[in-house]
């Protein structure tokens, strides 16, 4: 976990997809490993830097009021590294620091949130805890255990799932959007529906609905969650030829209307393809655009 400062009044954005580390603190992040994830701490507050102006005078630009909470859950994509082109941050009571370690980050989840008490309760912190100072070497960056991580990204995925609700699960399976549902279609989305934890092999996956309508017309077949609260629009075929693009294409288009639907920052959810066969040269087309394939084994 690492925290982040408010941002400033001048800055624009949503977050900062770095971990960033003083000058001096960096063996803190040697372990960074990309895939690893982590959770952004946002603070209610952070000091007001001095920035220089063309005329050669400086201005204080304070900050935004935070959260003060877990706000967003990212992943690192690089090592972390020395930035050359970082300079000294010059804070309102005088101090300077210079940030010249970062590792890139990609945005996974944000909508959820973790108020500061069960964060602090989930590390084993006083509710009261200010979170100024945290980490090793009070860098900003900590490693959680297991246990602790897993708590903390619960609540985060309930907070989530009670702001941005899909409705209740229908397992009757009627209809197809406007199209005829063959029974080979029907059994699969349920199969998948009544287990896609177990069906699609990635722990912590639910159902949230099947069956999702669209304001376009457009209807999902199954809407699901992972298990750090990332919706996901899984598109059902019966198999998927080579030049068969309707289901990649469904898959695509469901991600991006349920990440507008929920608030998600764009990348922010995940497209499934599940079929019982899916053509290899289609499969890496799917690849290219984050478009996740799934083969289930017709029922003996």
């Amino acid at each position: 976990m690492t925290t982040h400062w408010p941002l400033l009044t001048t800055e624009a954005g949503p977050l900062s997809l770095n971990v960033w580390l003083q000058d001096g603190k960096q063996s803190v992040g040697a372990d960074l490993r990309p895939g690893d994830l982590v959770l952004i701490y946002q603070t209610l507050d952070g000091p007001g830097v001095r920035q220089l102006l063309a005329s050669g005078e400086s201005r204080l630009v304070r900050r935004g009021r935070g959260k003060g909470g877990v706000v967003a859950i990212m992943s690192i994509t690089g090592l972390l590294a020395r930035d050359p082109e970082a300079v000294p941050e010059e804070y309102q009571d005088g101090r300077e620091r210079l940030w010249n370690w970062t590792a890139s980050l990609r945005l996974l989840s944000i909508g959820g949130f973790v108020e500061r008490s069960a964060v602090a309760k989930a590390l084993g912190y006083l509710p009261n805890y200010s979170f100024n100072g945290f980490g090793e070497l009070k860098s900003g960056l900590k490693c959680l255990d297991e246990a602790a991580f897993d708590t903390i990204v619960r609540h985060y995925r309930d907070d989530f799932g009670e702001r941005f609700p899909l409705g209740r699960v229908d397992l009757s399976g009627r209809g197809h959007g406007s199209g005829i549902e063959s029974p080979e279609h029907l059994a699969l989305k349920l199969r998948v529906a009544a287990d896609p934890a177990g069906m699609l092999g990635e722990a912590g996956l639910a159902c949230v609905k099947i069956e999702h309508p669209f304001g376009t017309g457009d209807c999902a077949d199954l809407v699901l969650r992972d298990r750090l609260g990332r919706v996901i629009g899984c598109e059902i075929e019966v198999s998927v030829g080579e030049h068969e693009t309707e289901g990649p294409l469904q898959a695509l288009k469901y991600r991006h209307m349920l990440e507008f639907e929920c608030g998600c920052a764009p990348g922010g959810g995940r497209a499934f393809l599940v079929a019982h066969s899916i053509h290899g040269l289609m499969r890496k087309r799917c690849e290219q655009h984050q478009i996740e394939c799934f083969s289930v084994p017709l029922q003996s």
